[in-house]
């Protein structure tokens, strides 16, 4: 314990637990309405159901943080750039963000999307060998340490950054004008 303590780097400081079982899922959400009203399209393409409903339930075991993990990488895999056809993953988001938002906003939803693809690295941990090291790396960015000991904290854990990054995009991407062709009369 001591060696690991010598040999981790710092956990970063973590958001309150979010308040709601559905804090994520609404978070997801309200993220994707506004997305869709400034863009025209859904940010993220949620073709299953069952991938949002199993953001909700708490974790208890390892194969239920596993379940979740893979509900929610579902859903940011599923990032519809505009202009292009098929998805991407958040990063792809820069080059549409970088044309409309200021150098302050931009910032700012810069580090969301940090924190979302940090998720997506770190979700590799456990389900690829060659990808370990970075996603212990993206692990300890998230506030999660490696090897889990407590999955129920993990996921909380897990569940606080992402609402907290989903919740800055949201909050940068509502700044932007609502297209004439969104506008109610």
């Amino acid at each position: 314990e001591r060696l690991f303590a010598e040999l981790e780097p710092p956990l970063p400081n973590v958001p309150p637990a979010p308040a709601s079982s559905l804090a994520l899922p609404e978070a997801i959400d309200y993220l994707n309405a506004i997305w869709h009203l400034r863009f025209g399209d859904d940010l993220f393409g949620v073709t299953r159901c069952k991938s949002a409903a199993e953001l909700s339930p708490p974790v208890e075991t390892r194969e239920e943080f596993g379940s979740r993990v893979t509900a929610l990488y579902s859903i940011l895999g599923q990032t519809r750039i505009p202009g292009r056809k098929k998805e991407a993953k958040p990063v792809a988001l820069i080059p549409t963000l970088t044309r409309r938002l200021s150098a302050d906003g931009l910032a700012r939803a810069t580090a969301a999307i940090d924190v979302m693809q940090a998720f997506l690295k770190a979700r590799a941990v456990d389900q690829h060998v060659d990808a370990q090291d970075d996603g212990i790396v993206k692990m300890a960015e998230l506030g999660v340490r490696w090897p889990i000991d407590d999955y129920p904290l993990a996921w909380e854990t897990i569940q606080a950054r992402m609402v907290e990054a989903l919740n800055n995009l949201r909050s940068e991407v509502e700044l932007l004008p609502v297209p004439r062709r969104a506008r109610t009369p």
